[in-house]
């Protein structure tokens, strides 16, 4: 596990151990954004980026919260795939 809100310590871990299947939390409302997880990303091995508090916060100041809750969570993941893909992929 290494923080995507430490990008440095992220690469140097992934420069040591380029196959190991990596856990980067801190995607979105802890500060990470795409381009700080992308060094766990390199040759085809990833990670999974953990982003609860991003995703299940989503719904907060917007029109009917509670109805809309899986709407906006699925909208909070698009954003955070599209972010980190357009990242890795640059």
């Amino acid at each position: 596990m290494v923080g995507g809100t430490a990008p440095e310590a992220l690469a140097r871990v992934r420069e040591r151990f380029p196959k190991l299947f990596l856990l980067v939390p801190g995607y979105g409302a802890q500060g990470a954004r795409g381009k700080d997880v992308a060094p766990a990303f390199r040759d085809g091995n990833g990670a999974v980026i953990a982003a609860s508090r991003f995703v299940i916060g989503a719904h907060r100041g917007k029109p009917d919260p509670e109805r809309r809750f899986p709407k906006y969570a699925r909208e909070a993941v698009e954003e955070m795939r599209e972010d980190i893909l357009g990242c890795i992929r640059s």
